[in-house]
């Protein structure tokens, strides 16, 4: 099955906003700690996993869609 996004990278990190960094305070809100596993799945080229980044815990980020990596 072809997935909508391939070949198509560039015109999705042109087109994809970005997120709020209010994000980042509601997840740490969740009670986040440096033990702790977020997992981005569908991460697309990694706007949400770099910024998660920011946080003190391990991020994992799962893409099928290797045009997207």
């Amino acid at each position: 099955m072809q997935n909508e996004f391939v070949h198509k990278t560039k015109e999705y990190a042109i087109g994809r906003p970005s997120y709020t960094k209010e994000i980042l305070n509601i997840i740490n809100e969740l009670g986040i700690k440096k033990q702790s596993i977020i997992v981005d799945i569908g991460a697309g080229t990694g706007l949400l996993t770099n910024m998660l980044g920011e946080l003190d815990c391990t991020i994992l980020a799962i893409e099928p869609n290797e045009d997207m990596h």
